[in-house]
């Protein structure tokens, strides 16, 4: 059984022969068949079945066709979609009247920061025998396009458990029916509420246990359920809450004492012991040798034995949840994980092959006397390594499965140069193609592509692109049908050029993290990033996660940073982003976006930091954790600009953004949609710029869904003008007082430890406002660059303050956060870019419960962890 992510760089793809003869519903294996579940996705056809082993699977799975995704454990706790930290687990986004629907069946959902399983514009979604659980943001999200088109919702024998911490647990838009049968939901810190926009003509619910430790859990939506049918609030007896959902003897949910005389749930009875796991993962890695693997296993509140066996020679050789090993040879280890508890217990996983180092490595100029020469003679799984130096190549062909790279891993070490004479890589008629190391500059093409043309998979660690042009993509370019498969890690793009769309890439869709986009432009769409090329955002058309990326100077007429159909961010800066038209730093559709800065980006036209307008058909634009500042717009909405847009906000702040019309949001709607433009505000704080309404909030039809604002502070020294939001001055917990920021005059909008909007002084479980961090600077010790990342914290224990310590061996952008023991940030300590060498930063936990707790350090290079015990 092998578990984890494989680099796309060492995957040879099968070939596909198209027979003209009907095609039959298939089955794909996972990881038998295909290494990752989102490359089965992406191999399927309509109707075929995603079979998936037991084991652990971290990231997203992105769905654009109806398939039936299945795990084939004997329960759904041993096959686990682990989003770590994503925004989903899984995520669906298509339309087809003619669909029946999509179908989830056995598995496990867990780790998704906004919601478990986003299902947008489908039809006929079928939960069956599933666990959603440790999910912060919610459940389950499922907009449907109209009742007309009876869009229904199936929630059967499943268990719905430990999440809506901060939102919704389950949201619905657009629903006919919603049915819940023989299911638990339990144990859901938030409210724990079922919402439904608009109307719902139908509900079934059947033999569901509803607790939630409250008086009345079955309330709200569900009141008139509580009672009959077989439904009941009784403590489900979980074996372990926080992570066990296995039933206890005497549960209510299991006979005889259920009241369907089945199980209820997605899992049975379970042993008086908590139970653990040996699944395991291993980050990608470069496919040729010496080759350094980091391996994990999921952090365990257990006191647990973790053992290694690395190399399938029967001695363990490694211990602990995340170890590093560096293998200096080819070939196909094995590798087995021993986990044992304190009661001697113990469970294994072991992976025939699962790391896997070959083919031959081409040396530049060593074996072959150029680029050109070298790429001539190679067969897929082959690696070119190019020494230090400058190579005047241009229109370099790639054959399929090659890996090209420097031999330091370094982009200073090697320079393609175009010299403006042509494209400098053709990959167009590859499946995959992966490069590291290497910085390209001066590629030119009338086409795509500038510095490089992809075909359907693309993989860059490391690389710099710098002053290349072509007509879309004026250093990368994907293909129209390129599968959202690429992956961009730790690059940086300078100074590249489009005549028409992405600035720097066009059509690249995938995971892109630890880049800088700086100073590039498009003149008509996307001045850093374009996918999904028409203005209604088309369904489906999504460029995939961006994740702790740059976005500053960037220019086009359209999304001066990006624009995108669907697009999904964490945290990322856009900072003096510029549109001439609209979108100064972002324009697209279905726009989820977490942990993100927007500061000074400006349109000429709508939206100075984000437009979500869009022609046809309502979308959703979501903010969470998010700060906008002193953005600007000639036109409308100085911060956000939304039409026939779900804008939904939570803990955002909105300070001194600028507009003739709605200085902060500006919504309206066109057309006869039944969902339009709506606004929810929860938990932030606005403080308004200018003169213009802060708020303006406008109608094309009678039933428009009111706003919400709850549980923020709007304030303005001169009066707040609460204009289109007038009802909630003074209610719903709303307050109208200064925040009290560190430094609003440099820029720093934390938040003083006396501010009314902490959670400490406003009873409230959440801080109001974007990620609440120190005030205290972080000061740069001079010293020699150092050669490894470093953390440490000291004193530890400490009381309530304590200083932190790290070392960057190369700058670039920091993220530093404290974790409680569940994985939930409690504390933003630093997310800036920071120079090399020695840092000190104090931090203040006052406010913190006693406990253990988690500093996470991460860079564009690693990553670190280290525990620290608050006690008071």
């Amino acid at each position: 059984m092998r578990v984890g992510v494989q680099p796309l760089c060492r995957l040879l793809l099968p070939i596909l022969l198209c027979l003209s003869v009907p095609l039959q519903a298939a089955q794909l294996a996972v990881p038998q068949d295909y290494p990752t579940i989102q490359e089965a996705v992406d191999q399927a056809a309509i109707d075929d079945t995603v079979a998936v082993s037991p084991g652990l699977y971290p990231g997203s799975v992105y769905l654009s066709h109806r398939i039936h995704l299945l795990g084939l454990g004997q329960s759904p706790a041993e096959t686990v979609l682990d989003a770590q930290g994503r925004p989903y687990a899984v995520h669906c986004s298509y339309f087809d009247e003619n669909d029946p629907g999509f179908r989830i069946e056995n598995l496990t959902l867990t780790g998704a920061s906004i919601v478990a399983l986003d299902y947008s514009s489908g039809r006929h979604l079928r939960i069956l025998r599933c666990l959603l659980v440790g999910n912060p943001g919610g459940a389950i999200h499922y907009q449907g396009v109209s009742i007309l088109f009876s869009c229904q919702l199936s929630i059967l024998q499943s268990t719905i458990a430990g999440n809506g911490l901060v939102d919704r647990l389950i949201d619905l838009t657009m629903v006919s029916q919603l049915t819940i049968q023989r299911s638990i939901i339990a144990g859901n810190p938030g409210a724990a509420e079922i919402y439904v926009a608009g109307q719902l003509p139908g509900m079934l619910i059947q033999y569901t246990n509803h607790f939630e430790r409250a008086e009345n859990s079955w309330s709200g939506l569900l009141a008139p359920y509580a009672g009959i049918s077989g439904n009941i609030s009784a403590d489900p007896l979980f074996i372990d809450p926080e992570g066990d959902y296995r039933l206890a003897a005497g549960s209510p949910c299991l006979p005889p004492a259920s009241p369907s005389g089945e199980t209820l749930g997605a899992m049975g009875e379970g042993p008086g012991l908590p139970g653990f796991s040996a699944l395991f993962w291993a980050d990608p890695y470069s496919p040729w040798f010496p080759s350094e693997v980091a391996f994990h296993h999921l952090d365990s509140s257990q006191e647990l034995l973790y053992e290694w066996d690395t190399d399938g020679d029967g001695v363990y050789d490694k211990v602990g949840t995340h170890p590093r090993v560096n293998y200096e040879g080819p070939g196909l280890f094995d590798v087995t994980l021993r986990v044992t508890d304190l009661q001697g217990r113990e469970e294994r996983s072991s992976v025939e092959g699962f790391i896997q180092l070959g083919g031959r490595r081409l040396r530049v100029p060593g074996d072959y006397p150029s680029l050109a020469a070298a790429l001539a003679v190679t067969i897929p799984g082959d690696s070119v390594l190019l020494d230090c130096g400058t190579y005047l190549e241009h229109d370099l062909i790639v054959g399929n499965g090659v890996t090209i790279g420097s031999v330091d891993n370094d982009p200073d070490c090697v320079i393609l140069d175009g010299q403006g004479l042509g494209r400098i890589l053709d990959a167009r008629a590859t499946d995959s193609l992966c490069v590291r190391g290497i910085t390209f500059r001066n590629g030119w093409t009338l086409e795509e592509g500038g510095a490089i043309a992809s075909g359907d998979r693309l993989e860059l660690q490391n690389c710099r692109f710098q002053l290349n042009s072509a007509n879309s993509g004026g250093a990368l370019s994907g293909s129209d049908y390129s599968s959202r498969t690429s992956i961009v890690r730790g690059c940086e793009f300078e100074r590249n050029l489009a005549t028409v769309a992405g600035g720097a890439a066009w059509q690249v869709n995938g995971d892109w993290s630890d880049c800088r986009f700086v100073s590039n432009s498009a003149v008509q769409i996307g001045g850093a990033l374009n996918s999904g090329g028409s203005l209604n955002g088309g369904v489906g058309d999504l460029l995939g996660v961006l994740e702790s990326c740059l976005f500053q100077d960037n220019r086009a007429a359209l999304g001066g940073a990006v624009f995108a159909g669907d697009l999904e961010a964490s945290g990322c800066d856009f900072i003096n982003n510029e549109a001439s038209e609209s979108g100064g730093a972002l324009k697209g559709g279905s726009l989820e976006l977490e942990d993100c800065r927007f500061i000074g980006n400006r349109s000429q036209g709508n939206g100075g930091a984000i437009d979500a307008s869009i022609v046809f058909g309502p979308r959703r634009l979501r903010l969470r954790d998010t700060l906008l500042h002193m953005n600007q717009a000639s036109g409308l909405g100085g911060a956000i600009h939304g039409t026939n847009t779900s804008l939904e906000l939570f803990q955002c702040t909105l300070a001194w953004n600028l507009a003739a019309q709605g200085s902060q949001i500006h919504g309206s709607n066109l057309g006869p949609y039944i969902l339009a433009t709506k606004l929810q505000l929860l938990r932030s704080i606005v403080v308004p710029g200018g003169t213009g309404h802060p708020f303006v909030l406008s109608y094309s039809n009678a039933s428009q869904e009111p706003p919400l604002v709850q549980e923020c502070d709007l304030w303005s020294p001169d009066g707040f003008d609460w204009y289109s939001i007038n009802e909630f001055a003074g209610v719903n917990g709303n307050l109208e007082l200064d925040p009290l920021f560190c430094d609003p005059g440099t820029g720093d909008l934390h938040l003083l430890p006396g501010s009314p909007c902490r959670h400490h002084y406003n009873d409230d479980a959440v801080d109001m406002g974007y990620s609440t961090g120190s005030c205290y600077p972080v000061s740069v010790t001079p010293t020699a660059l150092p050669e490894a990342l470093a953390l440490t914290v000291a004193p530890n224990p400490f009381n309530s303050r304590t200083l932190i310590a790290f070392e960057l061996p190369r700058p670039g952008i920091v993220r530093l956060d404290v974790h409680d023991l569940l994985g939930r940030r409690v504390l933003r300590v630093i997310q800036e870019p920071l120079s090399a060498g020695e840092h000190r930063v104090p931090i203040d936990c006052a406010e913190l419960a006693s406990g253990v707790y988690i500093l996470r350090l991460r860079t564009p290079d690693a990553e670190l962890a280290r525990r620290m015990l608050v006690l008071k």
